[in-house]
């Protein structure tokens, strides 16, 4: 038991938690961690999508009906913070919330073990890319530009209006509210994720033999639920860009549960 709780400790205490190491490429510093994880995760979800678009029929087997039950999850998220038109969205919203749910759940990985077996110098784990704020921070930058993208698409320039809705002397908190944005997805899935990651880290380290199953349980679901916020904030604020003020019950109600998941 010592010499797990030492080699936990070691993983997770080499430069300190929350540290990473560095590759050099084109003159670019690279947090090598990260970037191998996120290839790990994007190579997951092809293969994921390759076994769920195999062989689909018109009664679905039991494998085909669970990947049609996630599909319909993430329709129902944009069906409520969005509009009934959920084509145009589904993809975009899906891969979004796949990519964050996977990142999370990629702590669960055995890096630590692997990279020890091969003796990889300067690597001792794998942590979520989720846990590292270029990735949050990327990705709040991508819905930020899609709800640009979108609102454009569907408005035009009077997309723009809204800045000076309902008064023109709202424009500095109209312009506040885009910068806070996507500073609020950032921190709040790069705190949630690190701290998830450093307490299953320092209560591994303590006591490896009882911990790691009902954390796994618990961070599973943790991660489930970051996912989805994410998922449903960024939707939100597409609706948002998209929408004309004054539609129907259902939006508004959507509108409200966003708020509700944001705190």
């Amino acid at each position: 038991m010592e010499h797990a709780a030492a080699g936990a400790a070691e993983a997770a205490g080499h430069g300190g938690i929350g540290t990473h190491p560095f590759w050099h490429v084109g003159g670019y510093a690279v947090h090598a961690d990260t970037l191998i994880a996120t290839w790990v995760v994007m190579a997951i979800l092809v293969v994921l999508a390759l076994i769920a678009g195999n062989n689909l029929q018109r009664v679905p087997s039991r494998l085909q009906s669970f990947f049609e039950s996630i599909v319909e999850a993430i329709e129902s998220i944009v069906h409520g913070q969005i509009g009934p038109d959920t084509s145009l969205y589904l993809s975009y919203i899906g891969t979004i919330f796949l990519f964050v749910l996977v990142s999370n759940w990629s702590g669960f990985l055995p890096s630590f073990a692997l990279f020890q077996t091969l003796h990889v110098p300067g690597m001792h784990e794998l942590a979520p890319p989720t846990s590292d704020l270029n990735t949050t921070g990327a990705l709040a930058l991508i819905a930020l530009v899609s709800y640009f993208f979108f609102g454009l698409r569907t408005k035009g320039l009077r997309y723009f209006k809204h800045y000076v809705t309902p008064h023109w002397a709202m424009m500095p908190l109209n312009l506040l509210e885009d910068i806070t944005r996507p500073m609020s997805l950032t921190f709040r899935l790069f705190g949630n994720i690190m701290g998830e990651h450093i307490v299953g880290t320092i209560l591994l380290s303590l006591v490896p033999f009882i911990v790691p199953v009902p954390m796994m349980l618990l961070g599973s679901l943790f991660g489930l639920i970051q996912a989805y916020i994410f998922a449903t904030l960024t939707a939100f604020y597409i609706g948002t860009a998209v929408q004309e003020h004054g539609h129907g019950d259902d939006h508004g109600h959507g509108h409200a549960h966003a708020h509700a998941v944001a705190h």
